[in-house]
């Protein structure tokens, strides 16, 4: 008799909660904004284009893979922080060269230390406020002689976060 009762309870509670797909429905209606052409305006500026030279790029060969603290994803993390230095986007004071370590003791025991990019961007309308712009763009690294570009998985991710960099910094 427990097990029918705790069961009916899943499945009531199951049955009233909002979906996650709902809940980001409800999210993405409840969002306003004083001027749509504003925010037109600087979402236009993220071309396909430009995502597709970003993601060719990253997910490149000669990266072999950007292995988590390889050789390969220190220079994709060149390449990122040299991005966001042409665009003047800056680097906190907590991670002046635009580093944020990741020590080898919290990774798994094959890999090494490695680092993401951090940058902010700060408000013009509210200079206290700041667009913080950090990411992971490390993937597999070569397996069995192969190399794991990692296009779809972090490559593209990789992409849009620096073209909605570009876009945040236009809009400051």
């Amino acid at each position: 008799m427990k097990l029918l009762i705790a069961s009916a309870l899943i499945l009531v509670g199951s049955c009233t909660t909002i979906r996650h797909s709902e809940k980001i429905n409800n999210l993405k209606n409840s969002i306003t904004y004083k001027d749509e052409t504003v925010v037109e305006k600087y979402m236009n500026t993220i071309k396909p284009a430009e995502l597709r030279v970003h993601l060719e790029e990253v997910s490149s060969d000669k990266y072999n893979g950007r292995m988590t603290g390889e050789e390969g994803h220190n220079q994709v993390c060149d390449y990122i922080r040299g991005y966001y230095k042409s665009l003047s986007i800056n680097a906190p004071e907590s991670h002046p060269n635009y580093y944020q370590k990741v020590p080898k003791d919290v990774l798994p025991d094959n890999l090494n230390e490695s680092q993401n990019i951090i940058a902010y961007i700060e408000g013009s309308e509210f200079p206290d406020e700041y667009v913080f712009i950090t990411a992971h763009s490390d993937h597999e690294g070569v397996v069995d002689g192969e190399i794991y570009n990692g296009a779809d998985d972090n490559g593209s991710g990789t992409a849009a976060v620096l073209e909605m960099a570009e876009a945040f910094k236009k809009a400051a």
